[in-house]
């Protein structure tokens, strides 16, 4: 049990050098770099203007999406940043971390506000209310613990896991929560009380991720049974399960009206699913590697998710078009930005860390000489605007 996912993912993306393909449609050229950042985590602000992603390199790394860039690598960790969140506005994040603490940030400077002790092994899962108050926290050692954001000080303890606890969720309105574990129960809490409310039993394997509906009455769980649950939190049972490739399941999100429900799994698939009927409605193709997070916009129209492959996408989650890939390099110093039409945006010394050949001949083509040719700047943010 100690190897957690995320450790497995290190292992794996370490080794896997695959080329990004620079444009489908024009598929003569191809970037490369072994100085990926294999994504552990991700998080959305609610306006949907940043996102944060976690990585094995230590770093959690935050995009400006309106500004089209990397804004900023939150260093501070002494171990792989496994879970990340961001508050509604973007401008507050929490992180945890395999050094066994978590960590809150002003992201507009990039400082550590606070740290949060009391985990006695990793960090595995984060939550920031929507206001940015309250901070949630499981690990490993079981423990889940609530605090003021503002203070440190602690709210509740949550004592009813009896192994770690892989995922944390906390409902808009902060009156609910709900955490999935290895003892393979999620358990759902009042957050006021500090009391379960009930624990939801269906899984015959360690709960990896949960996701709670905007007003809580709704529960999404995905699991090692390689299955994902929706419950109805006011009564206990069970919904719906979908039930994808016979795979384990190590994302899920809900939408916040509760209508989609998606789920990503180990072998790089992801769905979206019909939460009213149960039924599949679509398939979103292109990662090379497990996804390990899944987070869809505040409106429901756009999904965002992470990969070991080094890749955080973004898609139409109303035609299941990919509209851009964001690659972080080297511990977050460089980036790359990448969208389907064959151009792409980067930072000034990405040339650094990428590695520019033509797919024909496989012969090496100069980094700058083609970034003249199919470099867009403020890329990222002309897709973003393109969508709204």
């Amino acid at each position: 049990m100690r190897q957690h996912r995320w450790a497995r993912a290190v292992c794996t993306a370490a080794l896997l050098l695959t080329p990004i393909a620079v444009a489908e449609p024009r598929s003569d050229f191809a970037i490369e770099s072994e100085k990926k950042d294999g994504i552990n985590s991700l998080g959305l602000s609610a306006d949907g203007n940043r996102i944060i992603t976690g990585t094995r390199e230590n770093v959690a790394i935050v995009w400006d999406l309106r500004k089209g860039k990397r804004l900023r690598a939150l260093s501070g960790h002494t171990g792989a940043v496994v879970a990340v969140s961001l508050s509604a506005d973007g401008k507050t994040a929490l992180t945890g971390s395999y050094d066994q603490t978590a960590f809150l940030w002003d992201v507009d400077s990039g400082r550590q506000l606070r740290t949060f002790t009391g985990h006695s092994d990793w960090v595995l899962s984060v939550a920031l209310s929507r206001d940015g108050k309250r901070a949630l926290t499981g690990g490993m050692d079981g423990a889940v613990f609530l605090s003021d954001a503002s203070t440190g000080a602690n709210i509740h303890a949550f004592a009813g896991h009896t192994a770690g606890v892989l995922s944390v969720d906390i409902a808009e309105n902060a009156k609910r929560i709900v955490t999935g574990s290895y003892d393979k129960k999620a358990i759902l809490w009042d957050a006021d009380a500090g009391k379960e409310i009930r624990t939801l039993s269906g899984h015959t394997n360690y709960v990896e991720s949960v996701s709670l509906s905007a007003d809580g009455t709704r529960a999404l769980t995905g699991s090692d049974d390689r299955k994902a649950i929706l419950w109805d939190t006011e009564t206990g049972s069970k919904l719906f399960t979908f039930t994808g490739p016979r795979r384990m399941v190590l994302g899920v999100n809900l939408s916040a009206d509760a209508k989609q429900a998606f789920t990503v799994y180990e072998d790089g698939s992801v769905l979206q699913w019909d939460a009213a009927t149960g039924n599949k409605l679509r398939s979103f193709t292109g990662h090379t590697d497990s996804v390990q997070a899944v987070k869809t916009t505040s409106d429901g129209k756009r999904v965002w998710t992470g990969s070991a492959d080094g890749t955080t996408r973004l898609w139409n989650a109303q035609t299941g078009k990919e509209l851009a890939r964001l690659v972080s390099l080297d511990s977050g110093k460089g980036w790359l930005v990448i969208g389907p039409d064959g151009y792409f945006d980067a930072s000034p010394d990405a040339a650094k860390y990428l590695t520019c050949r033509d797919a024909n001949t496989n012969l090496a083509v100069p980094f700058e000489e083609f970034r003249k040719k199919h470099q867009r700047p403020g890329l990222l943010a002309q897709i973003v605007r393109s969508e709204d």
